[in-house]
């Protein structure tokens, strides 16, 4: 194998040789120290074949003379020979082969890490894990044991049912299957209350278990003992506790406010930025712009190329921050502006406070005042007001 790549590296000649003198050629080759090989012979035809390098080629043209027998080249393989062929794209030749050599070198790291099959958990948890225990990007692939990652995937994760990891060239696929999540299991053994968590008058009840202490139209006030643990039979005069659990419908009152200033600050940009770029690959980072730190208020925006190969996205980047700068710019709001402003504002509470309650009522009312303008909401609600409250219950060991 060793000799094959040196005599393609070298260059070989394929030739024919005619005459009558074939053997004297060949005795001459041995005394010049020519070396050919694969040496055929066609009796019909008195035509020899044979391979040799192309550097004894002007040497055995000259035997040939000598021993009145012609030559004449039929193949010719190797690098001389395509180099000579495509000297006008030598540029390109002598450009493409360290590109082969880099590409090759690249090709031990790891470039790309995906991963399958996630539904709830976080990639970046999972990517974590993965740096852990030596996969990440530009890690040397040879130094990855999959089964050994495999082992403490499962051992750290405890969401996971199944994880596979696959070396694919040179990228590293993860394919997994999250657990099924297990409802969890009610413990029946405590003991607990049900009080209000509000106030509020009651409208409905769903009790399953406890001694029920209010009815429907009463009113009751936050803290208030709603169903109780603690059941005392008169009949068989005796006395048991259990979990209460129910739910229990009253209607409520709530009130959020947004208040929005007539006069008030913002941040515009000024059209003015200053770029700061570098060059990436793997984890290695080389700066292609030095510029120093901005001295004016700024927001960043960062945006980073990836080179493709065959869609294919290679660990070679360039990054751009862009530092863009913003001055304080001082706006007044009309009345009818500060009242759109501080609508929306209350929308947005709205939704986050009360998204799980059905808001029967709501009334909104205006202040105004020589600062801004506020608008206060006041909600009338049904919602469960139940809240479960442990019962410590002193175990008897006697």
């Amino acid at each position: 194998m060793i000799s094959g790549i040196f005599r393609f590296l070298s260059g070989t000649v394929t030739v024919s040789l005619k005459g009558k003198h074939i053997e004297k050629f060949i005795n001459q080759c041995i005394k010049e120290n020519v070396y050919i090989w694969n040496i055929k012979y066609n009796n019909i035809d008195n035509i020899s074949y044979f391979t040799t390098s192309h550097i004894y080629y002007m040497q055995l043209r000259n035997i040939a003379k000598k021993t009145n027998c012609t030559i004449r080249v039929i193949n010719k393989k190797g690098i001389p020979f395509f180099l000579h062929k495509n000297r006008e794209k030598m540029g390109i030749i002598i450009g493409v082969i360290p590109f082969f050599i880099m590409l090759y070198f690249l090709s031990m790291f790891v470039w790309n890490i995906e991963i399958t099959g996630i539904n709830t958990i976080n990639s970046y948890d999972i990517l974590d894990k993965l740096e852990e225990y030596g996969i990440y990007q530009g890690a040397l692939m040879k130094n990855i044991d999959t089964q050994s990652v495999k082992r403490q995937s499962f051992s750290t994760i405890s969401e996971l049912s199944w994880i596979a990891v696959n070396k694919e060239g040179s990228n590293i696929v993860i394919e997994l299957t999250e657990r099924d999540i297990e409802p969890e299991l009610i413990d029946k053994t405590i003991v607990t209350n049900l009080k209000a968590a509000c106030d509020g008058q009651i409208v409905s009840m769903n009790i399953r278990k406890g001694n029920k202490e209010v009815a429907i139209g009463d009113a009751v006030i936050k803290g208030q003992l709603l169903v109780s643990g603690i059941i005392d039979s008169e009949l068989t005069n005796t006395v048991r506790v259990t979990r209460a659990d129910g739910e229990i419908f009253a209607k409520t009152k709530h009130s959020l406010n947004a208040t929005v200033l007539l006069q008030n600050k913002i941040y515009v940009p000024t059209g003015n930025y200053i770029s700061k770029k570098e060059f990436n690959i793997f984890t290695i980072k080389f700066p292609i712009t030095i510029s120093k730190n901005p001295d004016f208020k700024t927001k960043i925006k960062t945006n980073t190329k990836y080179l493709l190969l065959n869609q294919n996205t290679l660990p070679i980047s360039i990054k751009e921050d862009k530092y863009e700068e913003y001055i304080e710019k001082e706006i007044t709001f009309d009345i009818q502006k500060a009242n759109d402003v501080a609508l929306q504002k209350l929308s947005l509470l709205e939704a986050f406070a009360y998204n799980n309650i059905k808001v029967d009522k709501k009334e909104l009312k205006i202040t105004e005042t020589p600062l801004g303008i506020t608008i206060t909401a006041d909600y009338s609600c049904i919602e469960n007001i139940v809240e479960e409250i442990e019962i410590p219950i002193k175990q008897n060991t006697d």
